[in-house]
């Protein structure tokens, strides 16, 4: 069975629809992964919610999402998204349910920002299995979002959730991803790294599939343009639309994104 793996739609349902398109989706022979941050940036946060909730196999969540689910701060955000907060809480705390934190595709991770190398213990705890720490990742998860709900959010914390979890973390430029797994992660557009640092990434096993919504004006919206990746039998392959990296400018800080 084909896996497609896309993510940071941010709020342009055709990035995804664009991207299932090119890779020949097929529902109910080939799954569907959305890996994290549906909403704030395009003008259809509730569209992207119900076209992924709705086709999903399994839906990864990202920054943004968690950070409209607690009311924590990010940016940018979109005041049209406020109306998923509680259908997003419901999804993320179902037990054992679709909207996880982590999954592992073929022997590949998948997160949406990605697993840094300070999670050598937990991966050396479980033994060198991803299963099991994308389970451990998966339970701290729903933990900390319900201690969250029920004593009050304050901030990201230092967990699961925080700025160095598998929420934020962006390999490289945040320390090195967690060395000998390969992983597929959204968040941070492949073009944000120069040459240098895209090819330490490859070497590294680390693949980005962030579609660059940030390029996207609301009104202009993303076109044609799509990036996803393709998992089949342990091999990873990227798609990507003509012309996307030359898209539009890069934003002059990642702290917006």
């Amino acid at each position: 069975m084909r896996t497609i793996i896309c993510s940071d739609a941010h709020g342009y349902p055709s990035l995804i629809n664009n991207a299932l398109a090119a890779a020949g989706f097929v529902e109910g022979s080939d799954r569907f992964v959305y890996a994290g941050d549906l909403i704030d940036r395009g003008p259809d946060p509730i569209g992207c919610f119900d076209l992924v909730d709705g086709l999903a196999d399994v839906v990864l969540v990202g920054n943004h999402d968690v950070a409209c689910a607690l009311g924590l701060p990010v940016a940018p955000r979109d005041p049209r998204a406020f109306a998923l907060a509680e259908r997003m809480r419901d999804r993320m705390l179902e037990p054992e349910g679709r909207w996880r934190l982590a999954l592992v595709v073929d022997d590949v991770l998948v997160v949406h920002g990605g697993v840094g190398e300070h999670w050598r213990d937990a991966f050396d705890g479980c033994q060198r299995s991803l299963e099991c720490l994308a389970t451990l990742l998966n339970d701290r998860l729903r933990t900390e979002i319900a201690s969250a709900i029920e004593t009050g959010a304050r901030g990201w914390g230092d967990g699961v959730l925080g700025y160095e979890g598998p929420l934020w973390f962006r390999p490289i430029e945040d320390g090195p991803p967690l060395l000998d797994v390969r992983q597929i992660v959204g968040h941070t557009p492949i073009e944000f790294y120069d040459m240098a640092n895209e090819a330490a990434l490859a070497a590294l096993g680390v693949t980005s599939i962030d579609p660059g919504a940030y390029r996207f004006g609301e009104t202009a919206g993303p076109g044609a343009h799509f990036r996803c990746a393709v998992v089949e039998n342990g091999r990873v392959d990227v798609l990507e639309s003509p012309g996307l990296r030359d898209a539009g400018p890069r934003p002059e800080s990642l702290l917006c994104y």
